[in-house]
């Protein structure tokens, strides 16, 4: 299975910057589930 390493190494497309965004929207999901928030429940708490 591919990972985000791999699409990264070899992906063009994206600056930079866009690279940092999904790096840090992906450590906040991370750390979402890490705590046990659902995708509802955080929605919830965003409103």
């Amino acid at each position: 299975m591919r990972n985000w390493e791999d699409i990264d190494k070899h992906q063009t497309v994206a600056t930079k910057e866009e690279l940092s965004i999904i790096d840090t929207l992906s450590f906040l999901e991370v750390q979402r589930i890490k705590q046990g928030i659902s995708q509802t429940e955080f929605a919830k708490k965003s409103v």
